[in-house]
């Protein structure tokens, strides 16, 4: 301080490092600086460098780049290396003064060959920006090969990254792998997690899990997110260290924290799945939207699931709709389906079968079946029976029974294709083989008709007595039908009763008719005229013609009780209304 006050430059510029370090007394930059100038007044290059930087940063007054510039100079007049390197950086900047590239590029020369690493490694930087006007890739190479060589861990950065990567030099992993270890043992995060990235990969290195975890781990430490994303996947999966959702849900939730969108989305199914958490779908909606809301699309997909289900919101179908379609319009082929069925239903939005064609289109040509089917049923509802057809087989093909039984169908009308019962019966027992009911009784007329296979009756009784038994109104009715009349060769009044109710009881009105005819002929019941009207009322409600007469001819022998009685059994049915018979299609 005595040796400062009496005007010594070189005690001044100490009493500033101490002042500017705290060694020996509080830190202050202000007082700090106030010291430096008096010694860079004195001619300090020292100095002068160091009033040159606190009024680049700032640092103790206010920032002022153009004052810094001539501060700098100064040093550089007297050959003070590190001010060259700052104001060279200024001149390829302009911070503080005109740009002029040339005049920063002679600088940091100069301080590059007198060993400054900073200097080399920005010098290489110029030279590989095809803007500056100095561009020469392989001289900004040598710079940052000389930079690396001196341990300047950034240098080893982009030298492992051109090497891997084979920019601005031919590829070699092995010497990329062998830059980044060097930077990652100096602890620069950004190598470890490169380095780690090529021990899980294989890439310039032998594959090594464990070796990927450990440096995927020493970048997480480092609050790297993207570190933590993928030291959290180790976990997950055991690759490299033993299995811990628990853990693997710490490291998401850290980089999802540091709002790492792919964390954000795992996090969430984390909550929602109860990996590692407790299952708390509030907490996998927040994350699910963080992520949504960055634009990950299966975080979009996934918060539509969450609105459309009611998992920790309110269920709420237009909000489900609006986010499967910012997922489809990404590609999830999931969502896009999802968006034709809420058009094609009107669950969210209008129905719309144009728009439900359409998003039914994108995710059916992505293979998706059940989109393949439903683009085949809209095709059918605009009478566009070829597309119909083409999208059909590529479902069919697919393996689903519905669209086999549906191609089936087509062949047998001949409609978007030539009739041909042999490729009705061809697909239709692809179907029926797979227990789809509809296809079972249809298989079973094919046999009974003789179409599209020989005629057989005991083919056809097996394929009726299967769909029946899986719920098929048709077949059922069939069924009856055929042993009442012995038509496949067995008369059974009683079991053709029993599959006529069956068949009633969905609402097929031929069937209600019969039943009644049962009841009121006494043919394999006990007769029952009011039951008999019943059934016979119920079937007229349908326009039965044949259950108009019988109802006709039945009424002038029954008491005003009877009819009173039948009326109130067939009201009651139909406050009770069974699930809608499916139309008879063969």
């Amino acid at each position: 301080m005595t040796a400062a006050n009496r005007g010594d430059r070189v005690a001044q510029y100490k009493l500033g490092t101490a002042y500017d370090r705290g060694f020996g007394v509080p830190t202050n930059n202000v007082e700090a600086l106030r010291w430096y100038r008096k010694a860079a007044e004195q001619s300090l290059p020292e100095a002068q460098y160091l009033v040159g930087r606190a009024y680049a940063f700032g640092d103790g007054i206010a920032k002022d780049q153009a004052a810094s510039i001539g501060w700098y100079q100064k040093a550089v007049d007297q050959n003070y290396v590190p001010a060259m390197h700052n104001l060279g950086m200024a001149y390829v900047a302009g911070l503080g003064v005109a740009t002029n590239v040339d005049e920063g590029v002679r600088l940091l020369t100069l301080s590059a060959e007198k060993g400054t690493v900073q200097s080399q490694f920005d010098l290489g930087l110029v030279c590989v920006d095809p803007t500056s006007g100095h561009y020469n890739p392989s001289e900004g190479i040598n710079w940052f090969r000389r930079a690396a060589e001196n341990d300047y861990a950034l240098a080893q950065c982009v030298l492992g990254d051109c090497y891997c990567k084979g920019k601005l030099v031919p590829k070699d992993p092995v010497e990329g792998s062998r830059w980044f270890r060097k930077a990652a043992k100096q602890g620069e995060s950004s190598a470890q997690l490169q380095l780690a990235s090529n021990y899980a990969s294989g890439e310039g290195v032998e594959k090594n899990e464990a070796e990927a975890a450990k440096w995927y781990r020493m970048a997480a430490e480092k609050e790297l997110a993207e570190a933590q994303y993928m030291y959290a996947i180790c976990l997950f999966s055991g690759k490299g260290v033993p299995k811990n959702q628990s853990e693997s849900a710490q490291w998401y939730k850290r980089a999802a924290d540091q709002n790492h969108v792919l964390a954000q989305l795992e996090l969430g199914d984390d909550y929602a799945l109860g990996r590692g958490v407790p299952v708390d779908y509030g907490e996998a909606v927040k994350w699910y939207y963080k992520s949504a809301e960055a634009g990950n699309a299966l975080a979009q997909f996934q918060l539509g699931t969450c609105c459309l289900l009611g998992l920790g919101v309110q269920t709420n179908f237009t909000l489900a709709v609006k986010w499967f379609e910012k997922a489809g319009q990404q590609g999830v082929v999931e969502a896009q389906y999802k968006c034709g069925v809420a058009y094609l239903i009107g669950e969210g939005v209008a129905k719309d079968l144009k728009v439900a064609t359409n998003w039914f289109y994108l995710a059916a040509s992505h293979g998706k079946v059940m989109a393949q089917l439903q683009l085949g049923n809209c095709h059918i509802k605009d009478k566009n029976y070829t597309e119909a057809a083409k999208w059909f087989l590529k479902a069919a093909e697919g393996g689903n029974a519905q669209a086999q039984y549906w191609l089936g169908i087509l062949y047998s009308k001949g409609l978007g294709v030539p009739q041909d019962y042999a490729e009705d019966a061809r697909w239709t027992r692809k179907a029926a083989e797979q227990g789809l009911a509809e296809a079972e009784g249809s298989m079973a007329f094919l046999y009974e008709q003789g179409k599209g296979v020989p005629q057989n009756n005991g083919e056809a009784l097996k394929w009726y007595l299967k769909g029946a038994d899986h719920g098929n109104p048709v077949a059922q009715f069939n069924l009856g039908l055929a042993y009442s009349k012995g038509s496949l060769g067995i008369t059974n009044a009683a079991e053709a009763v029993k599959w006529f109710r069956k068949a009633a009881e969905q609402g097929v009105a031929a069937a209600q008719n019969s039943l009644g005819y049962a009841y009121d002929t006494g043919n394999g019941v006990t007769p029952d005229l009011v039951e008999a009207y019943k059934w016979y009322t119920l079937a007229v409600a349908q326009n039965q013609s044949s259950a108009k007469v019988n109802l006709q001819a039945l009424v002038p022998i029954l008491t005003p009780e009877q009819i009173a009685e039948g009326k109130k059994l067939a009201a009651e049915f139909v406050s009770k209304p069974p699930k809608a018979a499916k139309p008879v299609t063969k």
